[in-house]
């Protein structure tokens, strides 16, 4: 058993970091809350709703609307633009290309990425991670949930990649669920937890 008896909450605006020792399950614990590995038991409760109780095919739409993940190392489809990158979600929810890719140059910009129409395999892994922030965001979603964000980073476009992280999900209104070894990063985020022998424990009550 990696995770035992964790219980918490993110609410709308929110930032919340976890952070452990390698190994302690921090990636399998942001995986769980995006949906993307289920658990052995337990509840998972986004925006109101069981994800537990949907159906494959039902709990893909949901995570499409209502939960935007970012990944250690982006993963971009390399042969697609900047644009078609973020793009694609919004199309595989029903958004015409013409609105898709206008709503996707809108967060592109907010992220401050001037090569929005580059191959993804050709940016580097700061501006990989800048569309991979405007993604996350183009559903409008109520959790964003990050995985190690700024772990492949250097210590500059770390920096800045976690200035945007932080100001974009809170002007947009969306919970923050960070994972990070990284004490800089985590001590941006309004709660620290740490997760250590399967538990969930407060780090610090705030930090600013």
């Amino acid at each position: 058993m990696i995770l035992d008896d964790v219980s918490f909450t993110v609410d709308r605006g929110e930032s919340v970091a976890v952070v452990g020792p390698s190994g302690s399950g921090k990636s399998t614990l942001a995986a769980i809350v995006a949906t993307l590995l289920r658990p052995q038991s337990g509840t998972v409760r986004i925006d109101g709703t069981d994800v537990l109780t949907l159906r494959s095919s039902r709990l893909a739409a949901f995570r499409r609307a209502t939960i935007g993940v970012i990944f250690q190392q982006a993963e971009l489809v390399p042969t697609m633009t900047a644009v078609e990158n973020v793009a694609l979600p919004a199309m595989l929810d029903g958004l015409d290309r013409a609105a898709a890719e206008r709503r996707a140059r809108e967060l592109l910009d907010e992220v401050q990425l001037g090569e929005t129409d580059t191959p993804a395999g050709d940016l580097s892994g700061g501006e990989a991670q800048r569309v991979g922030i405007a993604r996350a965001l183009v559903g409008s979603p109520a959790l964003v949930v990050a995985d190690e964000p700024t772990a492949s980073l250097d210590g500059r476009t770390k920096s800045v990649v976690a200035d945007l992280l932080y100001s974009r999900l809170e002007a947009h209104g969306a919970g923050l669920l960070i994972v990070s070894h990284d004490p800089e990063v985590a001590s941006r985020a309004d709660r620290v937890l740490r997760l250590e022998d399967r538990r969930l424990t407060a780090q610090l009550a705030e930090v600013h």
